[in-house]
């Protein structure tokens, strides 16, 4: 090969690997959120803090027309199988589009996508529960320009509704949402190794009778999805009735 034929070859592949690479801080995970997240997930998921991008682009994120994905359900009271979750777009009159997020366990999350780019959740319908819960305004998935280390909070109003009666109104209340970007790891699941962004919501509130402590880690892999998910959410009533979930589900094969 000619010298001026490999140094130009050499030049654009510098410069594709510069343009593919993700800039950003470099934000160390506190002990409390590590330690909850190898609780679930395990030692060595998770491993040291990586270059933490803007989120400019939150659809590339979510990517949300990749295909079907296969997660491993490894805690909770399902723990040990397969579930897939599967999304696709309905469009609404003036261009405005919602996906439905079909998760194997019996609900569909219902994601707005806003005229800036950004992911909201504007509710849930849980057929083993039998509710449709809306939130208003909308839960935050993926904020278009979020930041490593910004933090923003909301105060959602939820109403519960029969899924068979939807006229029927259950339960109401409110959650305040803390919503994290917590930074930018190195994450290990049965699909891969893969650098992925970390996002952390808690939600404190009361709907109905019952007191709600939730709290979320998401981590998203750009052109991949979400990778991981890690959830405990405690639920109690009257002091008579308390419930506690611990959830985690990995993806074990890319999408398809």
């Amino acid at each position: 090969m000619p010298p001026f034929v490999l140094v130009t070859l050499l030049v654009a592949i510098l410069a594709n690997g510069s343009q593919a690479a993700e800039s950003g801080p470099l934000l160390p995970l506190a002990k409390l959120d590590r330690l909850a997240i190898e609780k679930s997930l395990g030692k060595g998921a998770i491993g040291e803090a990586i270059s933490a991008p803007n989120v400019d682009d939150p659809a590339r994120y979510l990517a949300l027309a990749a295909g079907h994905r296969t997660y491993r359900v490894i805690t909770g009271p399902d723990g040990n199988r397969d579930e897939t979750h599967r999304s696709f777009p309905m469009k609404h009159d003036g261009g405005n589009v919602t996906w439905h997020y079909e998760l194997g366990s019996g609900e569909i999350g219902f994601l707005d996508a806003k005229a800036d780019g950004s992911f909201v959740m504007s509710g849930i319908q849980d057929f083993g529960e039998g509710v449709w819960t809306q939130y208003s305004p909308p839960e935050p998935v993926l904020i278009k320009g979020l930041a490593a280390g910004d933090e923003s909070k909301v105060t959602m109003a939820v109403k519960v509704y029969d899924l068979n009666k939807p006229e029927v109104l259950k339960h109401e209340g409110s959650l305040d949402v803390i919503y994290r970007y917590l930074g930018a790891y190195r994450l290990t699941v049965p699909a891969g190794t893969y650098d992925a962004i970390l996002l952390k919501s808690t939600f404190n509130g009361k709907i109905g009778p019952a007191t709600v402590d939730d709290t979320q880690y998401r981590f998203f892999v750009a052109h991949l999805g979400m990778a991981a998910t890690v959830e405990r959410r405690e639920v109690s009533a009257f002091l008579l009735y308390h419930r506690h979930l611990d959830v985690a589900k990995v993806l074990t094969a890319r999408p398809n």
